[in-house]
């Protein structure tokens, strides 16, 4: 089985430009697991409290959201930079293989 087998929904964003290179946000559900991979352009993830309309949902609706950033923002368990995203994705490939086999 592979990662995508467990991909029950993926929702692509409006494209957005970032240094240059054209970036589409991506919402990948992966069986219960959903995460969100944002710019932030408007900034509402900077700042855990208080929070704005968007960083509230992701904090309780999501199982993690990934800034792609050169701003300053406050992480926590669910918000991190887009570094963290590989780590986590290796795990659920593990997870997947573990499952699977």
């Amino acid at each position: 089985m592979k990662i995508i087998d467990y991909v029950s929904q993926v929702k692509f964003g409006e494209p957005q430009k970032y240094d240059g290179i054209t970036i589409i946000p991506i919402f990948v559900e992966i069986e219960k697991a959903s995460f969100f991979i944002t710019l932030d352009e408007d900034g509402d993830f900077r700042v855990k409290s208080p929070a704005k309309k968007g960083r509230a949902i992701a904090e309780v609706d999501t199982d993690g959201v990934f800034l792609i950033t050169s701003s300053h923002f406050e992480e926590s368990q669910k918000v991190k930079g887009i570094e963290y995203f590989e780590k986590v994705l290796k795990e659920l490939t593990k997870l997947c293989r573990r499952i699977h086999l």
